[in-house]
């Protein structure tokens, strides 16, 4: 998807567009007050979700974001891997060791179609 899409496109992730990205991110964090919490983003792409936290909870104590797509991990650490409350984990959050946090959230991990038969 980012070869026929680019990195800058929602469609890379699997959204229809970044207004449907961001209603998802308003649910997610209406969920309590992340303000001296930890959140686990399990499939976060590019970590869009972080800014977006952040933004709503400026408390916010860490963000993990776990990614099996390398090609969306190493975006996402590009763009928020220097910062001293992010870590990004590589790999499968259904198989990985997780890190202990307040909350779980999974966005954009759900987005993904596939053209294969009894595909869920």
């Amino acid at each position: 998807m980012i070869a026929d899409h680019g990195a800058d496109s929602s469609f890379a992730l699997g959204w229809q567009n970044e207004h449907d990205q961001q209603v998802r991110f308003a649910a997610l964090a209406a969920i309590a007050d992340l303000n001296g919490k930890a959140v686990l983003d399990a499939g976060c792409g590019y970590a869009d979700l972080y800014p977006f936290l952040k933004n709503r909870y400026p408390q916010l104590v860490h963000y993990y974001g776990m990614e099996q797509i390398t090609e969306l991990l190493d975006e996402a650490i590009l763009r928020h891997g220097y910062l001293s409350d992010t870590t990004f984990i590589a790999g499968n959050f259904l198989y990985s060791d997780l890190p202990v946090c307040d909350y779980v959230l999974a966005s954009g991990s759900l987005n993904y179609g596939s053209s294969i038969t009894g595909f869920i």
